[in-house]
């Protein structure tokens, strides 16, 4: 409801302007951001599901409760296994399954649950952070295109040590006493594996559409939207020539201030002209020679960019 009422209040505003679908294209953009998130966690959920369903989560936990391991070691492996399954099926729902098996293992052993819970909780956040699916954050600015895939491993050396340096701490307060043995058997049901080598080949898949054929993950989007993307590549260097030739004209007389006595560095600049606020000189009826501090600022800015684009120096620019 609250969403709802600033979007109206934002559509109410834009209505009485020059733009009047600036806040219905706004809206689009952001829906459509969601519908592709949404889309892809609902493939990969239900996946997750599929697997719980058929006792591959519970299958696991029996065979680890079932090894003669000591709680240290029992500590190592369900940490481990949750930093590498992490960046697959996400660090939310890593820790769950986890967790659970923590708790079967160390029935009894409230001292080893809670710091073993702990350690899964790490591993799974550090784990998370080196793949675009161990959290809902990498997702979304790798389905933004913010972040390559493959970029994103190169956290994987801060993510391992993110996680082991927490890890060793803790490892010493884990006794190395043997771990009570499963009692329940608990196979896979059929089709089990099925699911998971089907879970591996959608994400295979869906990096695959992303990398090399430049496609969401889940490609939600309209084939309007599609044709101005096209349109604006297509015209992207003519746009580029267009803003080169602008700012040849702004960073010279009579736009660039040569006064050594003048405080501003482009002139005529306008700070709010409905209340009267900018200097008008005798002789003309709008104001001019003038600067102002914002937009000083943003000149600065545009020949930094100038310049390191000449020196074929990297310009990243916020898209969010």
């Amino acid at each position: 409801l609250a969403a709802g009422i600033i979007w109206a209040l934002v559509a109410w505003q834009y209505a009485g302007s020059d733009e009047p679908h600036a806040a219905a294209d706004a809206v689009h953009d952001y829906v459509t951001e969601f519908v592709q998130l949404f889309l892809f966690l609902l493939a990969a959920m239900t996946y997750v599901n599929a697997m719980s369903e058929r006792n591959v989560f519970l299958a696991l936990r029996d065979q680890l409760a079932k090894r003669s391991f000591t709680y240290r070691k029992m500590f190592w492996i369900t940490g481990l296994l949750s930093f590498f399954l992490s960046p697959v099926i996400d660090n939310l729902t890593t820790a769950l399954v986890m967790c659970a098996v923590v708790m079967a293992i160390g029935q009894g052993n409230t001292r080893f649950i809670g710091i073993g819970c702990i350690n899964i909780v790490v591993a799974a956040n550090a784990g998370g952070a080196f793949s675009p699916f161990g959290d809902i954050t990498t997702l979304m600015v790798w389905q933004r295109g913010i972040v390559e895939f493959w970029t994103f491993f190169l956290l994987f050396v801060p993510s391992v040590v993110n996680y082991l340096v927490p890890a060793l701490l803790m490892s010493l307060a884990v006794s190395r006493d043997k771990a009570t043995a499963g009692t329940d058997d608990v196979y896979m049901k059929r089709g089990g594996r099925r699911i998971m080598f089907l879970f591996m080949c959608t994400i295979a898949t869906a990096v695959s559409f992303h990398n090399f054929l430049h496609l969401p993950a889940f490609d939600a989007e309209d084939g309007q939207a599609r044709d101005v993307q096209a349109m604006g590549e297509a015209d992207g260097d003519r746009y580029l020539q267009a803003g080169l030739t602008v700012a040849s004209r702004l960073f010279e007389e009579p736009y660039l201030s040569t006064d050594p006595e003048h405080h501003g560095l482009v002139l005529h600049s306008v700070y709010h002209r409905p209340n009267g606020w900018d200097h008008i000189p005798d002789g003309q009826s709008v104001p001019c020679n003038e600067a102002t501090m914002w937009g000083d600022y943003h000149a600065m800015e545009l020949a930094l960019l100038i310049k390191r684009m000449a020196n074929g120096d990297y310009y990243q620019f916020a898209t969010w």
